[in-house]
C-alpha cells in the first residue's frame, strides 16, 4: 500500500527508521498482507465465516499493537499511526456489513481524524518515500466513510475535496481508480464512498472541484513541474494536509 515493502528490500529500511517504527512497521506489512486476502475470501452477501471474523480480529489486535509502539517512536515516524487506523476502519467497516454485531468501531474515524491533525503530520519529513498522497486520499476516505457524526464527517470531506485538487479528481471513476490501489472491497466500501465523492464534486454553491480546477489548474500544473519527484507529497504540504 505504500513504498515501505520496496524500502525493506533495499536494506534502507533498517538504518532510518527507530526500534519501535520498525517493530510496528512489521507488525503493520504483515497484517496488510492478511487483510488483502479478504479480497479473495469475501464473497457478497454472505455472512463472514467465523474462522474469517477471527482472523479479522486477530488483525485488529496486532495493528493496536502497532499503533501503540509508534507512539514511543520519534515525532517524524509518526504517518505510520493513520495507516495502521485506516486498515483497522476497513476491517471494522468489513465486519459490521458482513456481521451481526454490537462492537462499537465509531471511536477509530475519531482517532484518525486526530492523527491526521497532529502537527507531525503537518510537517515535512525525511521520511515521505513511506507516503504518497494517494495514500493519504485512501486514508481520508477511510474515515469519510466511518465518520460517525457530522463534525467529523466535515474534516474529511474538506480534506478530501483538497486532497481531489491536488490530484485532479474530476469524477468517482478517477477516485476509484486509486482507491482499488489499496485495501478496497467495492461491494462494501463503493457505495459509501461514492456518496462523499459526490458531495465533494458537486457541492452546493460555485464551489464544485470543477469550478476550482478551472481557476487552479496551470497553478497546480506549474507546481508539479516544480517541486521534481517528490511531488504529490509536497503538492499536499502547500494545501496544509501532510
Amino acid at each position: 500500500m505504500t513504498l515501505l515493502p520496496t524500502m525493506e528490500e533495499t536494506g534502507i529500511f533498517d538504518t532510518i527508521f527507530s526500534r519501535p517504527a520498525k517493530q510496528a512497521i512489521y507488525l503493520i506489512l504483515a497484517n496488510v498482507e492478511e487483510a488483502a486476502k479478504l479480497h479473495h475470501t469475501y464473497i457478497p452477501n454472505r455472512p463472514l465465516p467465523n474462522s474469517e471474523q477471527s482472523r479479522i480480529r486477530r488483525i485488529i489486535k496486532y495493528l493496536n499493537k502497532a499503533i501503540q509502539l509508534t507512539r514511543t517512536a520519534s515525532e517524524g515516524e509518526a504517518f505510520l499511526i493513520p495507516k495502521a487506523l485506516s486498515i483497522k476502519i476497513f476491517l471494522e467497516t468489513l465486519l459490521r456489513n458482513t456481521i451481526i454485531t454490537e462492537e462499537r468501531f465509531e471511536d477509530t474515524a475519531a482517532q484518525l481524524m486526530e492523527a491526521l491533525q497532529k502537527p507531525e503530520q503537518q510537517r515535512c519529513s525525511s521520511l515521505v518515500l513511506c507516503s504518497s498522497l494517494e495514500c493519504v486520499f485512501w486514508q481520508t476516505m477511510m474515515g469519510a466513510i466511518a465518520a460517525p457524526d457530522a463534525r467529523i464527517k466535515k474534516f474529511y470531506t474538506l480534506s478530501l475535496r483538497r486532497i481531489s485538487i491536488a490530484l485532479a479528481l474530476t469524477s468517482w471513476q478517477d477516485a476509484l481508480v486509486i482507491l482499488q490501489r489499496f485495501l478496497w472491497i467495492p461491494s462494501v466500501l463503493s457505495a459509501l464512498a461514492n456518496q462523499t465523492m459526490a458531495e465533494i464534486l458537486h457541492p452546493e454553491g460555485p464551489t464544485s472541484i470543477e469550478a476550482i480546477h478551472s481557476v487552479f489548474g496551470r497553478l497546480l500544473w506549474r507546481t508539479t513541474v516544480k517541486l521534481g519527484p517528490f511531488n504529490n507529497h509536497w503538492i499536499l504540504i502547500a494545501y496544509g494536509l501532510s
